[in-house]
């Protein structure tokens, strides 16, 4: 009974190291031996992007962020080189933008790639690559409304101007609600318009 017992502990042992061998070695982006093509970009800010980030050709996972440096030197739109391990080669063209994303409204952030047009020029190996930080989408709506408050503010203004004049009596709706005659007219042309 001993003996079977340590038996079926070495087979549990032994699935769980296969389980775990497998999410390590096919569900990580490990190569064991292959050399992986690199890419180096550089941006003023990386707005939170992180090693092991997922990087995304035209929306599809092409590999992970391999290290940030940043180089308090260099001028402000290039302090910062990421550089991204990617599953296989991938040709850029005239065209081409690179930028850190959203992953989701929750946090999380991607490098993101548009190869450019197929019709584009290839971009030299050697060419040094910037990167721009998409907006945060609750940013973007920070500068909406604050771009907003000044045509609201007037609009506010104009009604407030509107009320007033109401409430002094001028204008046909005002003079309604402040001439007691000429609400009493109104009121008897509705009741004749009815009876018709």
């Amino acid at each position: 009974m001993n003996s079977q017992r340590t038996t079926i502990l070495g087979l549990f042992v032994l699935a769980v190291l296969a389980v775990l061998a497998y999410f390590t070695l096919f569900l990580t982006d490990f190569a064991l031996f292959a050399e992986r093509p690199t890419l180096r970009v550089r941006f003023a800010e990386t707005n939170g992007l992180r090693e092991g980030d997922s990087v995304l050709v035209a929306g599809m996972r092409w590999g992970r962020v391999k290290s940030l440096v940043f180089d308090p030197q260099a001028p402000t739109d290039a302090r910062i080189t990421v550089t991204a391990s990617l599953n296989e080669p991938l040709p850029l063209r005239t065209g081409f933008s690179i930028s850190i994303r959203d992953a989701t409204l929750l946090g999380g952030r991607n490098l993101w790639i548009d190869p450019g047009p197929p019709s584009g020029e290839l971009v030299p190996l050697d060419q040094v690559l910037y990167g721009t930080v998409a907006r945060n989408p609750i940013e973007a709506l920070g500068v909406l409304v604050s771009d907003a408050e000044k045509p609201l503010k007037s609009i506010l203004e104009s009604l407030d101007a509107v009320f007033a004049d109401v409430r002094a009596g001028k204008g046909t709706v005002g003079r309604l609600l402040v001439d007691e005659r000429m609400a009493e007219d109104l009121a008897t042309a509705v009741a004749s318009a009815s009876r018709t």
